[in-house]
């Protein structure tokens, strides 16, 4: 068989099957500066990841369950004194 083509216009998605799967799961965010953390339960706590990850983070397989969130911190910078 081929995995050539018919129509390359009618193409939606195609899946890439050429390199094997990496064990665990890889987690993306678009927001820069968010701070990752991590828990062993859903409910937390919740602690940093740290040395703080990039996105793409890559996160092994393990036998203990971990659950992941981001933070947000939204800096304001107020350029003018009398809006205080």
């Amino acid at each position: 068989g081929s995995d050539a083509l018919v129509d390359t216009t009618a193409l939606k998605v195609r899946l890439n099957f050429d390199a094997a799967p990496v064990p665990g799961i890889t987690m993306t965010w678009q927001i820069a500066d968010a701070v990752i953390q991590s828990a062993t339960s859903v409910t937390g706590p919740y602690l940093d990841v740290l040395p703080a990850p990039a996105s793409p983070y890559s996160v092994p397989v393990t036998s203990a369950a971990n659950f992941y969130r981001y933070r947000h911190v939204k800096t304001t910078v107020n350029s003018n004194p009398y809006d205080m």
